[in-house]
């Protein structure tokens, strides 16, 4: 089970979305992190043939998937960042007429939708018109419906936001419990969401991918780069004006900075501890130019 994006660009109009991107994704969760515009969106669109890509090649086991569309749409579960539910359906029509859409059999897609509205704790609202969900129970549909088919390949675009907390992490253990049998690709802004669960994490900038890898190991790359600054609070907007900043805290003598700089600042001191995915991202994402 293998897809493997070759040289793959995409422009709009003189803005390069994606250029020239080459990745091999094996079955686990990707985390593909980046700021709005980065090329998140672009590139799981030209994965899910909704956009027509300019250069490049995407294969899914070894198949160009223009080649294969209709046997490559069976495999496929995509849940889009934009919620676009039919607003007058109830959850379990929704979830039915996109089964249909789906091909599967009338007797499969009722047991399988029975069994996503208890997964994403919807079954109580079966019966209620989608139009009076909150955007948290819309993205649960949405990340249900992208489910139906049981897909080999599941994309999702941001599927936590709006969602509460407590459901958020519901769906990322969910996502990683599914994840040892498919390739799932999992576009967000939000670190938490693939901190956890990711095999591998793609930190998307410009259209390019700016460093990939497994967390642990981005995480040793950047610690050589993370500092603890104890400062007066008087000092705090003159160390903001020179260094990248990625968490402030009140101790006993003032503040705790977590300063991020390929070099030391006065009196700070490594903090190998204390690197995660957010002093990962800001690295790559803000302070590299």
């Amino acid at each position: 089970m293998e897809l493997k994006i070759e040289n793959l660009s995409k422009s709009f109009g003189d803005v390069k979305a994606l250029n020239h991107i080459n990745y091999t994704f094996t079955p686990g969760v990707y985390g593909i992190l980046g700021p709005n515009g980065a090329g998140k969106s672009t590139l799981i669109n030209l994965i899910t043939n909704n956009l027509v890509r300019q250069e490049g090649r995407i294969l899914w086991n070894g198949q160009e998937i223009l080649k294969g569309n209709k046997e490559y749409r069976r495999i496929l579960g995509y849940m889009p960042q934009q919620q676009g539910c039919y607003e007058d359906f109830t959850a379990g029509a929704f979830l039915m007429y996109m089964a249909h859409l789906k091909g599967l059999v009338k007797r499969a897609a009722k047991n399988r939708t029975q069994e996503l509205l208890e997964v994403f704790h919807l079954e109580q609202a079966r019966h209620k018109r989608i139009g009076g969900f909150s955007g948290g129970m819309k993205q649960r549909l949405l990340l249900a419906q992208a489910l139906l088919n049981d897909p080999e390949l599941l994309i999702l675009d941001e599927p936590t936001a709006g969602v509460d907390p407590e459901e958020r992490i519901h769906i990322r253990n969910y996502i990683s419990q599914i994840a040892t049998n498919r390739v799932v690709l999992l576009a967000t802004h939000i670190v938490s969401d693939i901190e956890a669960a990711a095999k591998e994490i793609l930190i998307m900038k410009s259209g390019e991918v700016a460093e990939s890898g497994e967390p642990g190991a981005l995480i040793a790359k950047v610690g050589s780069y993370v500092w603890k600054v104890e400062t007066a609070e008087a000092d705090l907007p003159g160390i903001q004006a020179e260094y990248l900043i990625s968490s402030i805290r009140k101790s006993e003598g003032g503040l705790s900075l977590k300063v991020i700089s390929e070099k030391p600042p006065r009196g700070a001191v490594l903090d190998h501890a204390a690197v995660n995915l957010d002093d990962v991202y800001l690295y790559y994402i803000t302070y590299q130019k």
